[in-house]
């Protein structure tokens, strides 16, 4: 070294590390493209060895790497960089490394990391067993500041529970945007119970992309101080959708059952009047005197109320009928006569049925019953002229009312559709209660039982029912038989 030139080893002795000073060799262009190892402390030989006079190319294990480092070095920009070596040659798994130029020498300090990577690695393998942890809780957990939007955490299970992928939830706007509309006042309300409180919950529904609806329970805890006097609110949520579905199952059945003894109360007794009055109008019909006209409509009113006692009392003996193969398509063209006179003249009758329909197991009578019951209510829906349309066809998936999805088989579809007055949204899920009716007036005195019958006559055999409706458009009841195996 000439006088001129900076001498680094009193410097580079001071140091608590590894130390090694290279002479680089250069390029015409003023490149590192290697370099020759002027000294190393006993530290620093752990990772060069006794390599003095040695050239880095032959000593470093990954010397292109280094290569990288020393060129950026030798430019003026210090530069870092983790090495791993193995334990049993060097002393160390890992350790980093910083490249510096002092005038025209290159000085490499070797710090140990081992400890502190380890440290690393038994943190990130912690988080990934959290974080398996939170992907396989039945709930889904969101972390956030409370004076932030920004997400801190969100579970990878989000979006399963949100069909979106966690690009999209990753603010607490984002999350407020997926409640649906009718819920975002408890969602609010919920926020301002945490004022003078630390915890909250909600009940509500969330929105998925594909119009889906699912129901949960969200509960949300302020943590500890963050900093600056900031706490962490932790959200969890639940989703319910099954368990609602299955409670509100069990509701409608309690509904049903409680309509079933209600009607198999008065059903008999009610029966025995009707034959009474039966009887006493077929005589008055026998005589000149009596306005024939009356009497028929009379008659007609009678048979009608006969069949709903029918429907009832088979409805409230718990299984209407012993089930036997039925064809439905057959049932309903051979009662075509019979729907006809269920319906105004000025309202128009449509049977389509397929070739080719396999037949369901359902006692006949109980079949027909729910059919007339469901001309009845399109009928009374048609105030002027219409038109009403049955329709028969193999399915191979069924829709319930009751939210739970029906097994996939292969089943018989019986659908029902009106143009009618249709029926509004908010009183879609109050249908199918006993002694409801979306008619006012004249029209709603004894109606509210044929949805409720059909509903216990079909569930007794297995089968599923939907209702769609619009207002002014019309409404599609659609019953669900399973097809007998061929």
């Amino acid at each position: 070294m000439n006088a001129e030139s900076v001498d680094p080893l009193p410097l580079l002795l001071q140091l608590d590390a590894g130390i090694a000073l290279f002479l680089p060799v250069l390029s015409e262009a003023n490149n590192v493209v290697d370099a020759s190892v002027l000294w190393a402390n006993a530290k620093a030989e752990s990772a060069w060895g006794n390599s003095v006079g040695s050239l880095a190319s032959a000593m470093a294990a990954h010397f292109d790497e280094w290569l990288d480092a020393a060129n950026t070095a030798w430019q003026g920009s210090a530069t870092k960089r983790l090495i791993e070596a193995d334990p049993q040659r060097v002393g160390w798994t890992r350790a980093e490394s910083t490249l510096t130029r002092i005038d025209r020498y290159l000085a490499e300090v070797i710090v140990d990391r081992s400890a502190d990577q380890d440290l690393i690695d038994r943190l990130a393998a912690l988080d990934r067993r959290y974080r398996n942890l939170l992907v396989e809780l039945p709930v889904t957990v969101f972390v956030a500041r409370a004076d932030r939007d920004e997400l801190e955490f969100v579970s990878p299970n989000a979006t399963e529970l949100t069909g979106r992928p966690l690009s999209e939830l990753n603010t607490r706007s984002s999350l407020r945007a997926i409640v649906h509309p009718d819920d975002v006042a408890q969602l609010d309300e919920m926020a301002s119970v945490l004022i003078h409180a630390n915890e909250a919950a909600a009940a509500g529904r969330i929105l998925r992309p594909d119009g889906s609806v699912r129901w949960i329970e969200a509960r949300v805890t302020l943590d500890g101080v963050v900093a600056e006097g900031v706490r962490r609110l932790l959200l969890t949520v639940s989703d319910v959708t099954d368990r609602r579905a299955a409670e509100q199952e069990a509701q409608q059945r309690e509904r049903v059952e409680a309509l079933a003894r209600t009607a198999g109360a008065f059903s008999h007794e009610f029966s025995s009047l009707l034959q009474v009055i039966s009887g006493n109008l077929e005589r008055l019909h026998s005589s000149v005197e009596t306005p024939a006209d009356a009497v028929g409509q009379s008659l007609a009113a009678v048979a009608r109320a006969g069949s709903l006692v029918n429907g009832l009392m088979s409805f409230a003996s718990g299984r209407p009928g012993a089930a036997e193969a039925v064809s439905a398509s057959a049932l309903c063209q051979s009662m075509h006569t019979v729907f006809r006179g269920r319906l105004p003249q000025a309202v128009g009758l449509t049977l389509d049925v397929a070739d080719t329909v396999p037949d369901v197991l359902i006692a006949p009578d109980a079949l027909s019953v729910v059919m007339l019951q469901l001309l009845d209510n399109a009928a009374a829906s048609i105030t002027d002229s219409g038109s009403v349309r049955i329709e028969v066809s193999e399915r191979s998936q069924a829709r319930c009312h009751l939210a739970h999805r029906a097994e996939p088989r292969s089943w018989v579809c019986i659908t029902v559709a009106d143009d009618g007055c249709g029926i509004e949204a908010d009183r879609l899920l109050k249908v199918w209660e006993p002694f409801y009716t979306s008619r006012s007036g004249i029209a709603a005195r004894g109606a509210g039982l044929g949805l409720s019958i059909a509903h216990g006559v079909i569930h007794q055999y297995d089968g599923h029912l939907t209702l769609d409706s619009s207002p002014n458009i019309g409404t599609t009841v659609s019953l669900y038989l399973p097809a007998v195996d061929g």
